[in-house]
């Protein structure tokens, strides 16, 4: 797919080429209108999310500290 392209875009290909539901899921992670200027700036952005969910799956839960939270 040429660029620059947005997230929806991809997702609408994605979809029409059949991909897996775990990639359509994470493609829906990112705003329709954001826009990818090469495939580089799509790769590095891609990765950056995958960090994130992974960090955010390995941090220990939050807790209540009082009655009021």
């Amino acid at each position: 797919m040429p660029f620059p392209t947005t997230a929806g875009e991809i997702s609408l290909v994605a979809s029409d080429w059949h991909f897996d539901r775990g990639t359509l899921q994470f493609l829906a992670l990112f705003p329709e209108d954001t826009v990818f200027e090469n495939r580089e700036d799509f790769l590095a952005r891609s990765e950056e999310l995958e960090l994130l969910l992974q960090e955010e799956a390995t941090a220990p839960a939050e807790t209540a500290l009082s009655s009021q939270d």
